[in-house]
């Protein structure tokens, strides 16, 4: 953990790096597109992988059922954390340099008025999810097919534990890690709105699936805003996880009630989400009005005079950049469209 000094020096970059603003800002754009376009090749070789760990584990526990489905379990979530984890001590091994080395501003202490902070925000992806699914209906009615994964529901209690440890509480810490902490960070010296887009850009582009760039992006960057605003990627991890565990408790309900049930779960269930988020825009609309300040999205570095974020965006086209998201578009696209 560093200190508030390590902060600021690492935000500010006000000490001697040897590196002109130019040669900085192209490494650092260099070292995210490496990042980026390591987890596309875990992804590409995880199937593989998949392949022989599959066969060793019923190997070992193919006479118990309930026990392989449960190691298969522990072993996509394993195979999971390590496509973000071991591109990025990839990356740390490459780039040692003290200018780049990782901050993630884990704070001890939440925000003032954290609690609305996650449920507005969680109420706005909810309202966002669903104009996402409209525009994707209504790509399907004009001709555009899309492959949709629906994976089995785990149906044991042991499973299901798992489930809930991979689908809410793994991705919020993993992937906020990743993405709000060390990315978003590594960018901010460049500017925060430009920080912000960058990082919700390459969320979205991750999860190599059309129907949820739009959403990860979004999410991206509204979870980046309250990040960067507040100095703590805590509050990103309670975001996404609050989030996932809507999704969860849709899913368990789905698997465990008949469908009268169901249909009276899910429609309380938005009515929560929907009210605790009118509530949560209540609370922080007085806050701002009461404070009279908010997040200024402008860069607050010493690059501050070299890069706005229209430049700043432009110039992040360097040749790994370019690399990664043709590789990026490549998977979406074949991972999303049923073209037979």
């Amino acid at each position: 953990m560093y200190d508030e000094k390590d902060r600021e020096e690492h935000l500010s970059l006000d000490f001697h790096t040897g590196l002109t603003p130019d040669s900085h800002f192209r490494t650092v754009i260099n070292i995210v597109a490496l990042l980026s376009f390591l987890q596309i090749v875990f992804y590409v070789g995880a199937s593989y992988v998949y392949e022989i760990a599959e066969s060793v584990i019923y190997r070992l526990f193919g006479h118990d059922m309930a026990a392989y489905q449960a190691m298969m379990d522990v072993w996509d979530m394993f195979e999971y954390a390590g496509s973000f984890l071991i591109p990025l001590g990839v990356v740390l091994l490459i780039f040692r340099d003290r200018v780049f080395r990782p901050y993630v501003p884990f704070a001890p202490s939440m925000p003032p008025h954290a609690i609305s902070t996650i449920f507005f925000t969680v109420a706005v992806l909810y309202v966002f999810g669903a104009v996402s699914e409209g525009l994707l209906t209504l790509l399907e009615s004009i001709g555009v097919p899309f492959y949709y994964y629906d994976p089995p529901l785990p149906d044991t209690p042991l499973r299901i534990l798992l489930y809930f440890v991979s689908s809410v509480i793994l991705p919020a810490l993993v992937e906020e890690m990743i993405f709000r902490g060390y990315i978003l960070h590594l960018l901010l010296p460049h500017g925060k709105s430009f920080a912000i887009v960058v990082s919700a850009v390459l969320f979205g582009l991750m999860h190599l699936y059309l129907p949820q760039l739009l959403y990860a992006t979004a999410a991206g960057v509204l979870i980046g805003y309250f990040v960067v605003r507040s100095g703590s990627v805590w509050i990103g991890i309670f975001i996404h996880a609050l989030n996932n565990l809507f999704a969860f408790l849709s899913d368990m309900a789905y698997i465990m009630l008949p469908d009268v049930g169901y249909d009276i779960f899910s429609a309380v269930l938005q009515a929560v989400i929907l009210l605790c988020g009118v509530c949560g825009a209540f609370v922080l609309c007085g806050a701002q009005s009461a404070e009279r300040h908010g997040l200024t999205l402008e860069s607050g570095s010493v690059y501050n005079r070299y890069l706005d974020t229209p430049a700043a965006l432009r110039r992040t086209l360097t040749l790994p950049m370019i690399g990664y998201l043709i590789c990026a578009v490549y998977y979406t696209v074949l991972n999303s469209i049923a073209f037979f």
